[in-house]
């Protein structure tokens, strides 16, 4: 799960990650904590990285691309309170609101 180990290897024989995972747990366990952290650090390091994007979702907007996209949605979002908050606070901090609220009460 750290490395991707596991999912590369299931990947690799066409086997389920569960069954994979398990395997290397009770291979850890048996051989001792150590050596087996040792093997799939080594094996984690030899083995090269699967992009974020395949070539088949090339066309496709990326991850990076929607969090951009999402961030700047919530800055207008942000930017639109902001601007109702001042007015607010612009006409209960005013005079006319205070001699308003004196001549109801």
């Amino acid at each position: 799960m750290l490395m991707g180990v596991c999912k590369g290897i299931a990947e690799w024989k066409s086997l389920p990650v569960f069954w994979i995972r398990i395997l290397v747990i009770l291979a850890t366990l048996t051989t001792g904590i150590l050596p087996g952290l040792i093997v799939y650090i080594f094996i984690g390091l030899c083995i090269g990285r699967n992009p974020l994007v395949s070539s088949l979702c090339e066309n496709q907007p990326t991850i990076y691309n929607r969090s951009i996209a999402n961030l700047s949605t919530i800055k207008e979002s942000f930017n639109r309170l902001e601007n109702k908050v001042r007015k607010l606070e612009n006409l209960v901090t005013s005079k006319e609101y205070e001699w308003q609220r004196k001549f109801n009460s």
